[in-house]
């Protein structure tokens, strides 16, 4: 047995837990894990400490144990006035039931300062005043935390340096794609679904743009989550497609169809079977009878629709019952043809919000896969500007059966 705190370990740490009948797992890549100075419980770091490579250390934490327990002392009021509208300069932030926003958003509090980014939410909004919760995001919930150790690297010579609580990190960003006391967080009011480009898409993708949106590392991500959640010798459609479908290629499927809105790409796209050109901004109807697919997946494009729940409809419609429907997002997109709350929001308030087009759309057994902390593979063009691979969050459901 070696006692790896002598080692900078490289970990994959796993957070399982559930809200609201939704389960949810987070993953996190630690390439230099440093038991010397990072921080775990105790009984946890007892375990880890004296593992190999290949092992893996689970313990389930029930609400309070670790992360700081709900305390409704926590939560208060703030007058109106109080919440600074002009933020961000050229801005007007406008509060919402159930988002996130920096703790430096809010005036006339002690030891809160302008340049405090700390998400705190907000759950209550009167007509003068604003309730507003600065517990934990996770607070609430029990976990089962999981690192599997992958490799161990020889420490070099230091003197200081930071510590991590990795646990309390992946946590507090996770809890932010939950709702509030299983209620709809409101991401749909205002002009939430304006783009800045309101040009037909049509004319917007009428060249095609043969390019990977994502990075190599990330793809593989969206490709072994595909691998698991797809069964050999059903019928795929990939929704929202171009000229790569990620799909896994040890899988053989009866059909794959496409449905896209630039025939050059869809053309190249050697696993589709048949393909369909539509601006589903301009034509929500999907050109499929009822009860067509087993699974449907949307890689990295659903920031561009306009009308989600219609299309969300339609996707139960043309699902066979039982079928699934994966979406994967990730930090990438065309600015000009997102939607605007798309860009406005904090990373994991995305997967809060297709979220909400799952569960108002009524879908069941919804899921949730967060993987992040990944390396930035070489010789991609962002290499040397960025040290991670692109984050990936999926977020699927079935059609009742």
């Amino acid at each position: 047995m070696i006692d790896i705190s002598s080692y900078n370990a490289v970990v994959e740490l796993s957070i399982k837990w559930k809200a609201y009948d939704i389960s949810h797992e987070d993953r996190y890549f630690i390439s230099k894990l440093n038991l010397w100075r990072d921080i775990f419980p105790k009984d946890f770091y007892d375990k880890l400490v004296n593992s190999d490579v290949g092992s893996v250390v689970e313990k389930e934490y029930l609400k309070g144990e670790y992360i700081e327990k709900y305390d409704s002392k926590n939560t208060f009021y703030i007058n109106c006035s109080q919440f600074n509208k002009k933020f961000i300069k050229d801005r007007i932030i406008e509060p919402k039931f159930g988002r996130f926003y920096p703790k430096g958003i809010i005036e006339g509090i002690s030891n809160i300062f302008k340049d405090n980014f700390e998400p705190f939410r907000v759950i209550g909004i009167e007509r003068d005043k604003i309730l507003v919760d600065f517990n934990h995001p996770f607070s609430n919930y029990n976990f089962i935390v999981s690192a599997k150790i992958i490799n161990l690297r020889p420490k070099n010579p230091e003197i200081g340096g930071s510590c991590f609580d990795w646990i309390d990190k992946v946590a507090f960003e996770a809890g932010m794609k939950a709702r509030w006391n299983n209620m709809p967080t409101d991401f749909f009011s205002g002009d939430s679904f304006k783009r800045d480009d309101e040009s037909e898409d049509s004319l917007f993708y009428s060249f095609p743009r043969f390019v990977n949106h994502i990075d190599a590392t990330a793809m593989e991500h969206i490709s072994s989550i595909y691998s698991v959640l797809l069964k050999p010798d059903t019928d795929i459609l990939d929704f929202m497609c171009s000229w790569n479908s990620h799909l896994p290629g040890k899988i053989k499927f009866k059909r794959v169809s496409g449905l896209g809105l630039n025939e050059q790409e869809l053309s190249k796209n050697k696993v589709l079977d048949d393909w369909i050109v539509q601006d589903l901004n301009s034509n929500s109807t999907l050109p499929y009878d009822d009860n067509s697919f087993d699974s449907i997946i949307c890689t990295v494009s659903i920031e561009y629709l306009v009308n989600p729940f219609e299309i969300f409809s339609e996707i139960l419609r043309i699902l066979k019952p039982g079928g699934i429907f994966i979406v994967t997002i990730s930090n990438r997109w065309f600015p000009p043809k997102a939607i605007k709350i798309w860009q406005d929001l904090l990373e994991f308030e995305r997967v809060g919000m297709v979220l909400e087009y799952f569960i108002q759309s009524g879908f069941r057994n919804i899921n949730t896969l967060s993987i992040r902390g990944y390396p930035r593979p070489e010789g991609d063009k962002y290499f040397f500007k960025e040290n991670f691979s692109d984050p990936i969050h999926a977020i699927w459901g079935f059609k009742k059966n």
